[in-house]
């Protein structure tokens, strides 16, 4: 789970079966996960018996022949990156990122290889770990971002080579990412992301209430926001 930008995620009383969900909150967001359930209340959801899959080497090798269930290809990853095996992880995930299942999980998958590549980093004590997984998340997002502009998956590629770039405080290839999202992708919450970033720009950096009101003023229409 993620929130971003003043968000809430209510996600009380769920049943997480054997997986810890990740959970991703910036400063301005918020989620709840109180309560978690010890029973399946839905034995019949996709979830039922992905705490029994029997995590081995094996079932690594033999997972794209025997099964093409992204679920569990998605917590299969989860658990090996659990288990400190990174490498198994990434490849797993990395498996999804290229499209060769469903793309369902395809944006929680980029933004798991980004968390067990710093992992893996810290875990190996690189001297430059602080470098090394920014560099390698980066390139995986520049390949994406190569793709055609209908690839399912780019528009959160774009949306995430902004927030890499503003944090090197590069904020003129942060406008350049975020203002090609709101010229490609409308009416999607890459948009509304990539908006609020624009109005918090222009109104708290650059001081440029005209552009700030322009974007601002679009969020208001379609995204229906109070001010």
């Amino acid at each position: 789970m993620q929130a971003i930008n003043h968000s809430y995620v209510d996600a009380d009383n769920n049943y997480w079966g054997y997986y810890i969900p990740l959970i991703s909150v910036d400063g301005t967001s918020e989620i709840s996960a109180e309560n978690p359930l010890e029973n399946d209340p839905n034995p019949g959801s996709s979830c039922q018996g992905l705490g029994k899959i029997a995590v081995t080497k094996n079932t690594y090798d033999n997972i794209f022949v025997e099964d093409k269930n992204t679920s569990n290809i998605y917590h299969l990853a989860h658990s090996a990156g659990q288990n400190k095996d990174y490498k198994t992880a990434k490849d797993l995930l990395k498996s999804i990122i290229d499209g060769k299942f469903d793309n369902k999980y395809s944006p929680l998958s980029l933004l798991d290889f980004y968390s067990f590549t710093t992992q893996e980093a810290k875990a190996q004590d690189l001297s430059n770990k602080s470098l090394a997984p920014v560099i390698e998340y980066n390139d995986l997002l520049k390949e994406i971002y190569n793709r055609p502009l209908s690839d399912s998956l780019r528009p959160f590629a774009v949306r995430l080579l902004a927030r890499q770039v503003a944090l090197s405080n590069n904020f003129i290839d942060m406008l350049k990412y975020n203002i090609e999202i709101v010229k490609n992708y409308p009416n999607s919450s890459n948009e509304l992301a990539a908006l609020y970033d624009l109005v918090g720009y222009y109104s708290e950096l650059d001081s440029n209430y005209t552009e700030a009101n322009k974007y601002l003023t679009r969020m208001k229409e379609v995204y229906r926001m109070k001010t």
